[in-house]
């Protein structure tokens, strides 16, 4: 685990897929793959990138340069935020 991003995850009741947003104060904690470039814009459909979710540059704790897909969209009223970050 890296804390890759400071932000905002929110739980959406629907279990899928939590949803990161930039801005906050938590350090969102993540997993970090190497992928091709065919991988990447594999996910990037999958997340429906740029509309759903936006792939976006992040500074690790390294200081190195990775991506993170942040959401985009807008956050429903009736979700939570995970105040951990994980």
């Amino acid at each position: 685990m890296l804390h890759v991003h400071y932000g905002t995850i929110y739980d959406n009741y629907a279990g899928l897929w939590p949803a990161a947003i930039s801005g906050g104060v938590n350090a969102i904690c993540g997993d970090l793959y190497k992928v091709s470039r065919k991988k990447s814009l594999q996910i990037n459909a999958y997340e429906c990138h740029p509309e759903f979710f936006q792939r976006t540059p992040i500074l690790l704790a390294g200081p190195q340069v990775a991506f993170m897909w942040i959401y985009v969209s807008k956050v429903d009223s009736v979700w939570e935020i995970i105040p951990t970050g994980d």
